[in-house]
């Protein structure tokens, strides 16, 4: 009875052992998993946290990309509108320049080719011998005055080009009757006091061509003035007028100058 009694205490002490270590075995497990639950609680409020900020991130970027897309609308919209109006300008140009080509296009043609041949005509004046000059001149000219006055000039230069002394008493052309004289005296005065310059000379021959002619009522006959830098330095009488020039017999130099210090571009006043 005394082995059968101890053996049943063993065992009964075996199973109160293992009911013990099954309790803290159990409570050790029941703590594990409640740390794990509570962490995997924990990850998953930090998800959900990150999520609801992610979520705002992109619906304020949905909103973002809404306003740059409606302002990219509007400047493409502008655009269009810029470029139709750069079109309508365009266009309006264009005709404007058909227009213009239409109205002034024929007179501009006309008038470079006119400033081109004055050009060639004044250069050529520079260039051409004078008495060759005053005889294109004579040929002509229709006014019979002038061209006596022209061709008394012609003899002058024909005979200082010979060597001879001529003398350079003013030339008055007598008009028909006392009428046409008044009325030359009446145009010469209203010249008397215009101002041009020189824009051709022929030194060989003591003679200028001026800016001056019929268009600002200078008539050949008359005296005029030479200066240079605001110094009087010759005087010299109108031999021939055309409508915007006039050649001019310089029969005067002043002491101390020469007929060389006479320049293109010196002014010249009608004294009388």
């Amino acid at each position: 009875m005394d082995s059968t009694g101890t053996k049943k205490t063993i065992i009964v002490a075996i199973l109160i052992s293992l009911c013990i270590f099954s309790i803290f075995f159990s409570l050790s497990l029941f703590r594990h998993f409640k740390t794990a639950e509570n962490k995997f609680n924990n990850e998953k409020a930090s998800l959900i946290k990150e999520n609801i900020s992610l979520e705002d991130q992109l619906e304020s970027i949905k909103k973002d990309i809404k306003v740059k897309t409606d302002a990219v609308t509007v400047l493409e919209s502008e655009k269009k509108s810029l470029l139709d109006q750069i079109k309508s300008m365009d266009d309006d140009n264009k005709k404007l320049d058909k227009r213009y080509a239409e109205l002034y296009g024929g007179r501009i043609g006309t008038l470079k080719k006119e400033n081109s041949s004055l050009r060639s005509r004044i250069s050529n004046i520079g260039k051409a011998p004078l008495a060759d000059f005053i005889k294109d001149y004579i040929g002509k000219e229709e006014n019979d005055n002038i061209k006596k006055v022209l061709a008394e000039a012609l003899r002058k230069v024909e005979l200082i080009q010979a060597g001879k002394i001529v003398n350079l008493e003013p030339i008055v052309v007598a008009e028909n009757n006392a009428q046409a004289a008044t009325e030359s005296a009446t145009i010469a005065g209203s010249a008397a006091g215009k101002a041009g310059k020189i824009i051709s000379i022929d030194r060989d021959n003591n003679l200028i061509v001026v800016d001056l002619g019929r268009a600002d009522d200078v008539r050949a006959g008359q005296h005029c003035m030479v200066m240079h830098e605001d110094k009087e330095i010759g005087s010299g009488e109108i031999i021939s007028t055309r409508y915007k020039m006039s050649a001019v017999f310089i029969n005067d130099i002043k002491y101390k100058y020469t007929f060389n210090d006479i320049k293109e571009s010196d002014k010249v006043s009608i004294v009388d």
